[in-house]
């Protein structure tokens, strides 16, 4: 099946970030066309390619704990919508719009 074969020349990429090769077996890795300059050329790339993914981690990291940090504040944000759908009066309500600028809103 077409699913079953690696195929090294175009790696799958998932949100952005480009699938790892997993290297088997160190000599069929050496005699690729794309590793003929040497141990030092291969090491250099792979570490570069590490160094790719320890950023990408970082990132997707600080944003996880970045988004954790809205949920409550969503959650509150969320209860109030729920809060204000379910009320039937009238309801005053004052926004700062800028210093010392309020606006005054009846719903």
């Amino acid at each position: 099946m077409e699913g079953d074969k690696s195929d090294t020349s175009n790696p799958k990429s998932y949100s952005g970030i480009p699938e790892a090769v997993f290297v088997d077996n160190v000599d069929e890795f050496m005699n690729k066309p794309e590793n003929s300059g040497g141990v030092d050329k291969v090491l250099r790339s792979l570490d570069e390619q590490h160094a790719k993914y320890k950023h990408m981690e970082l990132s997707l990291a600080t944003k996880r704990r970045r988004l954790r940090q809205q949920i409550p504040d969503l959650a509150r944000s969320l209860e109030m919508i729920e809060k204000l759908k379910t009320q039937k009066e009238e309801m005053e309500t004052e926004f700062l719009l800028s210093d010392q600028v309020f606006v005054k809103v009846i719903t």
